[in-house]
């Protein structure tokens, strides 16, 4: 079975996964803002220039599996203060960008009607 590459990059700051989500009765759940930043991004993979239908019609006719490179393009990873007398004890500020995968595959999903249980490999990059 030859797999599917497709690939989403994410040029803006996402939204803090604090406001992404939230937990009611035991259960975690998605904010308004979070239903916000994932049709946005449901509409950004959708207007991509990936063939969705085909991508669709690979993974669903041709039994192919789909994996996913996610990037970040994150505009303030570097600790300014960092190497300085008092300043940030690590090069790199703290963002953990696989919290967002979910809400990356649930857009791809959206948009290739390709359900996320055929996504057999997910890297994420932050840059």
């Amino acid at each position: 079975m030859i797999p599917w590459y497709t690939s989403v990059i994410i040029g803006k700051k996402p939204i803090s996964i604090n406001h992404a989500y939230t937990v009611f009765r035991g259960r975690k759940q998605l904010t308004k803002a979070g239903k916000a930043f994932k049709a946005q991004l449901t509409q950004k993979v959708a207007e991509s220039s990936m063939d969705w239908k085909r991508l669709h019609q690979l993974v669903m006719e041709e039994e192919r599996d789909m994996r996913l490179t996610v990037t970040f393009g994150f505009t303030d990873m570097l600790n300014k203060t960092y190497g300085t007398k008092g300043g940030a004890e690590h090069r790199l500020k703290k963002k953990d960008a696989t919290n967002y995968s979910k809400l990356v595959e649930d857009a791809v999903s959206s948009a290739s009607g390709v359900d996320d249980r055929y996504h057999t490999m997910v890297v994420v990059h932050k840059v």
